[in-house]
């Protein structure tokens, strides 16, 4: 399944190669395939393996981690996406990004604000269960939630619900970017998008309604104040 979704992310970026643009069909399917991807590596998750250890673990054939129940027949399980796949992913991360058929190093195309929100909603998730990866994309989060960005308020609320994520599973490393998620208490007031929140806070919907930057200062609210 993984590979299929490298498969459509590529097809999608030769699609919108060709057209210079993205429309609303290719940022649908590549929505859709994102959130595949962020559901197809949790499977298995507990909150009580760790990364590196589970890695060595499955080389050894042995695990730390509690064995499956009939109610979590799955768990230990890891399925671990290609080098090539978190590449695409983080193509979709930035403001711009390259046109794949494209010679020009200045030739680029903007990247729809949605599908950011979704690809850091994957990064977060891909981040779960890889601690390496986990150290490369801290510095990618913080600087969304840096005061002085213009990101959309989706993009800004998925990179805060994903670092509070991470805080909790990797608090060495996360701890010292707290400040970065104190500076969204000061979120300004110029977006609208409104957001439903779902058992999972890596799992966030937007409609544009409310103001966005407000519910930016108050999920960051709640989530300090969860870690206190």
């Amino acid at each position: 399944l993984l590979h299929r979704c490298e498969n459509a992310i590529e097809s999608c970026f030769s699609t919108v190669a060709q057209r210079r643009a993205f429309h609303a069909e290719e940022e649908n399917q590549l929505s859709q395939v994102l959130y595949l991807i962020g559901e197809l590596c949790m499977v298995g998750f507990t909150s009580q393996e760790e990364s590196s250890r589970l890695s060595r673990a499955k080389k050894r054939g042995k695990s730390d981690i509690p064995p499956p129940t009939d109610r979590e027949p799955v768990r230990g399980l890891l399925i671990r996406p290609s080098s090539r796949l978190v590449h695409l992913v983080k193509l979709m991360l930035p403001n711009s990004m390259p046109m794949p058929s494209s010679m020009e190093h200045d030739d680029v195309m903007s990247t729809p604000s949605s599908l950011r929100a979704h690809a850091f909603i994957t990064l977060g998730k891909l981040c779960l269960r890889d601690e390496s990866l986990a150290k490369e994309s801290l510095n990618i989060l913080a600087r969304e939630l840096h005061q002085d960005s213009n990101s959309d308020a989706a993009v800004q609320n998925n990179c805060l619900m994903v670092m509070g994520d991470l805080v909790v599973r990797y608090t060495n490393l996360v701890d010292k970017y707290l400040p970065f998620m104190a500076a969204c208490l000061q979120a300004g007031d110029a977006k609208s998008i409104t957001v439903n929140i779902t058992s999972s806070r890596l799992s966030l919907s937007f409609n544009r309604k409310v103001n966005g930057h407000s519910l930016v200062k108050k999920n960051a609210i709640l989530l300090l104040s969860s870690l206190l």
